[in-house]
């Protein structure tokens, strides 16, 4: 649990958000908040006047250990103040490859790969 600000991925969605801005806003930064006694995962990335914003279910898959599944449950943009719902689409799986106090390492469902550095 905690705020963890993603450092590095390959994830080819956030890397385009991150090299192409939005409409014209460039980016700012990539961050999840992660409250897995309540099961919420939530994944931001934030642009210099919008966000992208998209709210998850989180919970530990018992029978893979390092695995917890995802599940989209609401999706949202915001650019100059207008704040416009979207769908949210998509559920899937994450593995913990390391995990300490500050940095956390894991590989998806796709296979990209996510370093996060917890700043909160």
């Amino acid at each position: 649990s905690g705020e963890w600000e993603c450092r590095w991925t390959t994830e080819a969605e956030l890397n385009f958000a991150v090299d192409k801005g939005l409409f014209a806003l460039p980016w700012q930064r990539t961050y999840q908040i992660i409250d897995v006694p309540s099961q919420v995962l939530t994944n931001v990335i934030q642009f210099d006047g919008g966000e992208l914003r998209v709210g998850s279910s989180i919970s530990p898959d018992n029978a893979e250990g390092a695995r917890f599944n995802f599940a989209f449950s609401d999706c949202s943009l915001c650019y100059k103040g207008v704040t416009v719902p979207l769908p949210p689409v998509g559920r899937g799986w994450g593995e913990l490859l390391f995990l300490d106090d500050d940095l956390r390492i894991q590989r998806d469902v796709r296979g990209d790969l996510l370093v996060a550095e917890r700043v909160g």
